[in-house]
């Protein structure tokens, strides 16, 4: 005896259902599979930044991210390579126990590279000079704090960097930072420049604490820097800063103008720029 006519509609409908959500199965193990595929294409990419050549010409040095297969990229890694030359490019390491290399910066006579990496021990940015023949790297300093952007006086004797203590997170108004007690902005680490001995590590000179330096750029003479800065915090004073020139030997601030900067700083840029002439 056929079932009546409400049954058979019912039992139809319900297998059109089934179809349909083992169809919907199949497109979503698709999508999926062809989601994975993309994900596994991308992780080999390699990421290039900070390429920089060097003063002579003939040779470049960047900082290379490789992807891989697993959850987490490689750390980045410094390579230099001769322009005119066939062979393979040079790793320029921080030797063992530090990794992710950046911070590139040549010296005038093409020779060293000075660049940042983290020691794994402590997780501590530090400063390396390495010689860009492949030879060992030293580091330079010991420090605590944030670094940054470091870049070689024009005679080779010194190298100058930012230097932020008391904090582990970059200076800058998207960077994530500690809760503040008390009153806001009284107890902001200033961004120093700091001025390194290229031989021996030595600190030369540190920038007054009262203020937060944007932007810095050598004299021509390696005796004192041009700094834009203003009173910490610098992320919420950057619209009053003033043009400075900071002595190399001692960290004292030499001059100032009295003109208030009217466009936003934009912190690592070195676009302030003594003359030539350099004269005190």
């Amino acid at each position: 005896m056929a079932a009546p006519w409400p049954a058979r509609l019912a039992a139809t409908v319900g297998l059109f259902f089934v179809l349909g959500d083992v169809l919907a199965a199949q497109d979503r193990v698709a999508e999926k599979s062809s989601v994975d595929q993309l994900l596994d294409a991308l992780a080999p990419t390699r990421t290039f930044r900070e390429v920089a050549i060097s003063p002579d010409s003939k040779s470049v040095a960047w900082v290379e991210t490789k992807g891989t297969n697993g959850d987490a990229s490689a750390a980045p890694a410094a390579y230099v390579a001769e322009l005119d030359s066939p062979a393979a490019p040079r790793r320029i390491t921080a030797g063992d126990g530090a990794r992710a290399e950046h911070g590139l910066a040549w010296s005038n006579d093409t020779q060293h590279l000075a660049f940042l990496a983290t020691t794994e021990k402590s997780g501590q940015v530090q400063l390396y000079v390495a010689p860009v023949t492949g030879k060992p790297a030293r580091q330079l300093t010991d420090l605590h704090g944030v670094l940054a952007s470091p870049h070689w006086s024009p005679d080779g004797k010194s190298i100058a960097l930012f230097h932020t203590e008391g904090t582990s997170q970059p200076p800058g108004p998207t960077q994530p930072a500690a809760p503040e007690v008390g009153e806001v902005g009284a107890n902001a680490p200033a961004q120093r420049l700091t001025i390194v001995d290229a031989e021996t590590g030595r600190v030369r000179a540190t920038s007054p604490a009262s203020l937060h330096v944007h932007e810095y750029d050598w004299s021509p003479d390696s005796k004192q820097l041009a700094a834009i800065a203003s009173p910490p915090p610098g992320d919420s004073n950057w619209y009053v800063a003033r043009l400075y020139a900071v002595s190399a030997a001692t960290g004292r601030v030499l001059r100032f103008t009295n003109r208030r900067r009217k466009s936003p700083c934009h912190a690592g840029r070195r676009t302030a720029r003594p003359s030539p002439s350099s004269a005190a």
